[in-house]
């Protein structure tokens, strides 16, 4: 639950339904819950049966009930506790941003053989374009996250290549702060929504084409889709929509502003690529030597690089956004899942003037911990194959190592300029 969402709702009756997936999930509940009494539990039961639901127990939980054992530990509790309480403090205390309209955003739809497609006021694009301008509000007015946005960029300026280029078109060689909140309120900002191919290891999100004039960023149209489909619209064998929906939310607001440091480098660089600075990100492209921006501000702004674990078999799905299994925080070589309520408090805070900080890690599971390293098997991008008898050529190929799953990050390298050369060989050009 976020922030500013309330915990109870109170509904006209003349409005109001039942959910009667929650009303029975409840009566599930309640029926492995220790605490039920009996007459609770016959009540239950009987609700169940009136709708038709299975009122089933497992074994397994039968004995815990009888036992008093719960499923999680007391130190995931104690943790989950003291994330609620510093939740609270953090809404108390936080400072809302004023909303700006940010009439230089423009949404965009292009679709194979088709114009591209002004769909700003489409109602199917309304939630993405309002998680647009919550990234972009805080990206522009936010102390913390300005100052951090304009800190990189004139780290880049210290190089040569960035130096000889601000001179030769006569800027001054430091970026200043109306610069940049010009470039982020005043600029026309394009936001273009396409299918990009997922090939092999190449696993698009998002990108700027620096070779191209004007401010677009190309957005992964399905995760657009999936913004707009509504939870109870959701894949009837979604494991869990709600989760589902809020790793999608907090997933474009990553990707926006991930990419909005590309767009600002383009238009302050005139499309430079990233050389190596000291302290930034490395590139995620072997073939180049130097560093990535809009990672580096990633890890500054949240503390994490976020990844994106699925099964290869869901991601071949057309609905496949509703279908990943794990969204994880990087923190150097360690990583933590993140908790549907987790991902809706960081998403919210971009509403405020200063970010949730996540403190209490769930440090014992780690998505890629000794224990779980060879059940989470797949190709990430900066992680290597962890079947040791796999080559670098064989791991290139969806299937040539038996991978199940696909672990990525918000800046793998884009397919979409992809030229097949034979079958299994792709060759790219950057676009970071």
């Amino acid at each position: 639950m976020g922030f500013f969402e309330r915990s109870h709702t109170r509904h006209h009756r003349a409005f109001y339904r039942r959910d009667g997936d929650r009303v029975a999930g409840g009566y599930r509940a309640a029926l492995t819950n220790p605490n039920t009494t009996r007459q609770g539990r016959r009540h239950a039961k009987a609700e169940l049966h009136a709708m038709g639901r299975s009122a089933h127990v497992p074994f397994m939980d039968k004995l815990r009930r009888a036992l008093g054992i719960r499923k999680t530990s007391r130190r995931q509790r104690d943790r989950s506790r003291r994330d609620r309480e510093d939740v609270a403090a953090y809404a108390q205390s936080a400072t809302p941003l004023v909303l700006r309209p940010f009439l230089n955003l423009q949404l965009w739809l292009e679709e194979e053989n088709q114009p591209l497609l002004n769909v700003a006021t489409h109602a199917e694009f309304q939630p993405v374009l309002a998680l647009a301008k919550t990234a972009l509000n805080h990206l522009a007015y936010s102390r913390g996250a300005f100052g951090e946005l304009r800190n990189i960029l004139n780290q880049i300026g210290t190089s040569k290549e960035a130096e000889a280029i601000r001179i030769e078109n006569s800027c001054p060689v430091e970026v200043s702060e109306q610069e940049l909140r010009d470039f982020l309120t005043q600029d026309t900002l394009d936001v273009v929504f396409k299918k990009l191919a997922v090939r092999g290891k190449d696993f698009a999100w998002a990108y700027v084409n620096k070779d191209e004039d004007g401010n677009r960023i190309y957005v992964q149209l399905a995760l657009a889709r999936a913004l707009g489909q509504p939870i109870d619209q959701a894949p009837q064998d979604c494991p869990d929509a709600n989760r589902a929906k809020a790793g999608q939310e907090f997933l474009f607001v990553q990707i926006f502003c991930h990419e909005i440091v590309h767009a600002a480098m383009k238009k302050m660089f005139t499309k430079l690529a990233t050389p190596k600075v000291s302290g930034f990100v490395d590139d995620t492209d072997p073939t180049r030597y130097g560093s990535n921006a809009g990672a580096t501000f990633e890890q500054r702004l949240m503390g994490f690089l976020t990844e994106v674990v699925i099964r290869r078999k869901e991601a071949r799905k057309e609905d496949w956004l509703w279908f990943i299994s794990d969204f994880v925080a990087r923190e150097n070589d360690r990583r933590w899942t993140l908790d549907q309520a987790t991902l809706r408090n960081l998403t919210a805070s971009f509403s405020n003037q200063r970010r949730w900080i996540w403190a209490h890690r769930l440090g014992h599971k780690f998505v890629f911990s000794p224990a779980t390293h060879e059940y989470r098997r797949g190709e990430a991008f900066d992680v290597e194959c962890s079947d040791p008898k796999a080559t670098k050529s064989s791991a290139a190929s969806p299937d040539a190592n038996g991978s199940d799953w696909i672990v990525t990050t918000v800046c793998a390298r884009l397919p979409t300029f992809a030229k097949e050369k034979e079958p299994e060989e792709i060759v790219g050009r950057s676009v970071d």
